[in-house]
């Protein structure tokens, strides 16, 4: 089952993975096509501008000796036999001949013969660039002025001023193909296929990469549910523990010393020593089961820090310590860190101290810290049975474990120097950075 589990974990990140991918193409695709398209049409405006000048002068020459003022079939058919050539060849698609008068401009003729005698209102601003010399092009209008053109699609018009074998102002209109579609087809044409192999190409070099962090926060994940499933086993096992400590301890010790008082009682009259030997004896169960209530009621509810860290440590020490094990504390000159890197230090070094006191039997335990250039270190020594680092904890010790643990988290860590069987004892050291915030142990 776990291992379905992180299939499906890897295909999710896959899917995830190739679904990126592919927006991060579409949205390279569509900002490129519309850069194309802005580029295209700028292009096309300078080429169709370069284009119009050519063809409008080229036009406009042969128009200039007809006299176009005096219009007829004579006229017409004059101009359209000049005109025939530029219409085979597709280089222009209808044309158009303006005479200004008054407030308006009329059409004296054209090669669709619907539009002659049609009127516009008179263009200040165009018949004043005109009469400059310059060749004005603009798109075609969607218009009733420009029905007829705008059926043949993609045009584009150019507007040039001459004058005709009578002497006359005339404005000449040309409209001619549009090269937008074609400068557009040919730039996407360049672009698009680098901008989107180019992600795809960064999806699929990525994708080792997104598979190995996909199985690590996996396994991160499937340890940490390891680690609380042990945690909640743990804490169940303590309670079992603790209840036949109780009854097979603290309750045996305290009915012996009510049957020893019961023998006190019942001996008045027996010698002081005899009696002063009983009481001795009622007083040492009293006292051991009084240390042993207290290491329970820190198990329990450990001292949490507040304040001053190197107190807190002496106090932790003085709590912790029994008649059989010694606990010392040592602090060097430069200690100092953020608050939630001396929480820390001090939970871990609890939980260091409460292993050895508890696991190792030692005779001492020594707690030392101090600052080496960015990192505080924490070093937990004692001199009890050692143990293999690397072997997997018995069932229900998983101390080191949360403090393994939340060093890592904290960008810690964590070295151990201990040998199984062996009876120099365990070293523990952790090293941590002052100005990181950390994440704590819990409890």
């Amino acid at each position: 089952m776990i291992r379905a589990a992180r299939r499906l974990s890897v295909r999710r990140a896959l899917a995830i993975h190739a679904l990126s991918t592919l927006l991060v193409a579409i949205g390279v695709a569509a900002v490129s096509s519309a850069l194309s398209a802005a580029l295209a049409v700028d292009a096309a405006r300078e080429s169709a501008a370069r284009v119009a000048d050519t063809v409008a002068h080229a036009v406009a020459a042969p128009l200039a000796a007809i006299d176009v003022s005096s219009p007829g079939p004579e006229m017409r058919t004059q101009a359209l036999g000049e005109l025939q050539a530029f219409f085979d060849a597709d280089v222009i698609e209808r044309v158009k001949i303006w005479k200004v008068e008054g407030d308006e401009a009329v059409v004296l003729f054209s090669d669709e013969a619907r539009v002659e005698g049609e009127r516009r209102p008179f263009d200040a601003e165009l018949a004043a660039r005109l009469d400059a010399g310059e060749v004005v092009v603009l798109d075609v209008p969607d218009d009733w002025e420009h029905r007829f053109e705008i059926a043949h699609g993609g045009l584009v018009e150019a507007f040039i001023g001459f004058t005709d074998a009578a002497g006359s102002t005339m404005r000449l209109e040309l409209y001619m193909p549009s090269v937008q579609p074609d400068m557009l087809r040919d730039m996407l044409a360049v672009t698009l296929p680098p901008v989107i192999i180019g992600p795809i190409l960064l999806g699929a070099a990525t994708l080792p990469l997104a598979l190995r962090l996909a199985r690590r926060l996996d396994e991160r994940d499937a340890e940490r549910r390891a680690l609380l499933h042990t945690a909640l086993a743990a804490s169940d096992h303590e309670r079992q523990r603790l209840a036949a400590l109780l009854h097979d301890g603290v309750i045996q010790d305290l009915a012996s010393a009510g049957l020893l008082l019961e023998r006190i009682g019942s001996t008045a009259h027996a010698p002081d020593a005899d009696r002063a030997a009983l009481l001795t004896q009622v007083s040492g169960l009293l006292d051991a089961d009084l240390a042993e209530l207290r290491s329970l009621l820190s198990r329990l509810a450990p001292p949490q820090f507040e304040g001053s860290l190197v107190v807190a440590l002496y106090d932790l020490a003085a709590d912790l310590e029994t008649s059989r094990t010694r606990i010392d504390v040592q602090i060097g000159s430069s200690t100092s860190a953020d608050a939630e890197v001396e929480t820390l230090i001090y939970r871990v070094a609890r939980e260091l101290v409460r292993n050895a006191v508890e696991h190792a039997a030692p005779a001492s335990v020594t707690i030392a810290v101090d600052g080496d250039g960015d990192e505080v270190v924490c070093s937990v020594a004692d001199d009890g049975r050692g143990f293999d680092p690397a072997a997997p904890a018995p069932d229900g010790h998983f101390g080191l474990r949360l403090v393994r643990q939340a060093i890592t988290d904290s960008g810690g860590t964590i070295d151990i120097v201990s040998q199984a069987g062996d009876t120099a004892g365990t070293t523990v050291t952790v090293r941590l950075p002052r100005r990181m915030i950390a994440s704590a142990l819990a409890g």
